[in-house]
């Protein structure tokens, strides 16, 4: 494990400087919104104490960065929520992609992802890089998703994104795939190098679906901003 144990657990909130406390309780309190504690398809429960969960509480070791790491996710998150930008469904699109390329596949996203109409078939697909079995939007926009993961987006990729979402929401998506790939390398970093891999993810998701297991609500994790919050 990268770091110590006790990392993984949030810091008391009585240890934290008096100044930092607001951006501490943000980041608790979305956890909490979000369902966490209490458990929800794809994710364990947390007990008191932990609810921002291991990533959140190891970055809780800093509140500010936590703080608005976690207030920019919650503007991605609501992007599915306007026009003019990218869907719930391309955003966890994005995890499902992006996880199996930098090698740390979460499997609360996959189920987030089928929630909110991501098909089975493209996530099999992409799990046993059977890319020929895609449609044309999934596969290009996993190509813009890994080639701007890669360094090497090409006039083609950007053309396509545009199109797609419009100037805004190009430049939205590209921002939150970045935003992604931050989150995915430090939760390597703090937590474990590698997820569960393809085979065994693929394979989980074939008796989940073979069950008739519940998905998640599909907007249980799309809270207001705090700023909408305010002004609404």
């Amino acid at each position: 494990m990268p770091v110590p144990k006790d990392l993984l657990i949030q810091p008391d909130r009585s240890t934290v400087r008096l100044d930092e406390l607001k951006a501490y309780d943000r980041v608790v309190g979305r956890q909490t919104f979000y369902g966490y504690s209490k458990g929800t398809p794809g994710y364990d429960v947390r007990p008191k104490g932990q609810e921002a969960g291991p990533y959140f509480g190891v970055l809780l070791n800093a509140p500010l960065i936590a703080d608005h790491l976690s207030e920019l996710g919650v503007y991605y998150r609501t992007r599915g929520e306007v026009a003019g930008s990218y869907s719930h469904a391309d955003r966890e699109w994005t995890d499902i992609v992006l996880g199996e390329h930098l090698g740390f596949n979460m499997w609360g996203h996959i189920l987030d992802g089928l929630a909110v109409g991501v098909r089975p078939e493209a996530v099999y697909a992409v799990l046993e890089h059977r890319e020929s079995d895609l449609t044309e939007d999934e596969r290009l926009l996993a190509q813009y998703i890994r080639r701007l993961a890669d360094g090497a987006l090409e006039a083609s990729d950007w053309a396509y994104v545009q199109q797609k979402y419009g100037t805004r929401g190009a430049v939205e998506f590209s921002a939150w795939i970045a935003h992604l790939i931050t989150t995915i390398r430090l939760i390597q970093a703090f937590l474990a190098n590698h997820s569960d891999s393809n085979e065994a993810l693929a394979a989980r998701l074939r008796t989940f679906i073979a069950d008739g297991e519940p998905l998640p609500d599909p907007k249980a994790r799309v809270p207001k901003l705090e700023y909408e919050e305010q002004t609404s």
